[in-house]
């Protein structure tokens, strides 16, 4: 069973009094950036540091302490306890210090910070490019890591800055934001759809469906299958959106999907999109941010960014 973390809450005044007597406040960033991301090459990246530079502040914090405070595990760290124990004062002394002193002027274009993204499909085929194309013009020197699977923001020791779903997330230093709602629509093949278009909720679950495999992690089609009696009616399960559209042109099974693909990728005359005689019409699309810092302004920067890029379809 794993060893009980006990912190205890100290003072501010008793913080700043133990911060000056023994720390450089340069290296609380870096101690807590290292603590994210569980990889110091990758803490570099983020803090515009060279690798050598922050192994160099992490082993002037090991003497500070007398801990270790980082254990090689696979290809990542771990913290130790003491650890644990520091970053909870450290979260506070960087309030503080953040409420002290402005944070920096952030100059994207002179950036070579790196940001991970998890855009969920479809969204990521909807976005991607516009992002990819925004940053290469206006922040050359920014590299983005894009990834289309949903993962915990800890997840294998990596750390995501964004993430784009259909999902709100929930947790400590986590920051949603509603970016748009969806509209769902139920699609068929033309000449088989015209026998549904006035169906009811119990007739499309008698009808045989297509949906995206409800095995993959945020499965974009499982709230619609929450009960055995639905998810009996499935028959086909894809791995996107978009195989589903040729599955459903070419047999008798329907789909549920946004709006914005069947107007993109219709396949021609073949597939029809009829209105979803379910109570669940809209799916809310959301942008999440994992920072500790709200006011870091290279954070500001990209959440503002991808919130004017992002727009409803």
């Amino acid at each position: 069973m794993p060893e009980k973390i006990i912190i205890k809450r100290r003072s501010e005044e008793d913080i700043n009094i133990r911060l000056k007597d023994k720390l450089d406040l340069n290296l609380i960033p870096i101690f807590s950036a290292v603590m994210q991301r569980r990889n110091i090459t990758k803490a570099a990246q983020v803090l515009g540091m060279s690798q050598p530079a922050v192994s160099n502040a992490i082993s002037k914090l090991k003497k500070t302490f007398g801990d270790p405070l980082f254990v090689r595990q696979g290809r990542g760290i771990e913290p130790t306890l003491r650890a644990f124990q520091l970053e909870a004062e450290f979260r506070q002394a960087l309030f503080l210090i953040h409420n002290v002193f402005p944070p920096a002027h952030f100059e994207p274009f002179k950036s070579s910070r790196t940001f991970t993204l998890v855009l969920q499909s479809p969204l990521d085929t909807l976005f991607f490019t516009k992002i990819y194309q925004y940053i290469c013009h206006h922040a050359p020197g920014i590299r983005l890591n894009v990834r289309s699977s949903e993962s915990s923001y800890t997840q294998d020791g990596n750390h995501v800055d964004f993430t784009i779903s259909y999902e709100p997330v929930t947790g400590e230093n986590i920051f949603n934001q509603l970016l748009f709602e969806d509209e769902m629509v139920c699609v068929a093949k033309k000449t088989w759809g015209q026998n549904l278009s006035l169906m009811t909720e119990s007739a499309f679950y008698r009808a045989r469906h297509a949906v995206v495999s409800l095995k993959n992690s945020g499965s974009f089609s499982a709230i619609w299958y929450d009960t055995p009696l639905k998810r009996s009616a499935i028959v086909h399960q894809g791995q996107c959106l978009f195989s589903l559209l040729e599955v459903v042109s070419r047999t008798n099974l329907v789909a549920i999907m946004p709006t914005w693909i069947t107007r993109r990728w219709h396949n021609g005359p073949e597939v029809i999109h009829l209105t979803l005689p379910l109570p669940v019409k809209k799916r809310a699309c959301y942008l999440t941010g994992y920072t500790t810092n709200l006011d870091d302004p290279g954070f500001r920067w990209m959440l503002d960014t991808l919130t004017r890029i992002c727009q409803k379809p």
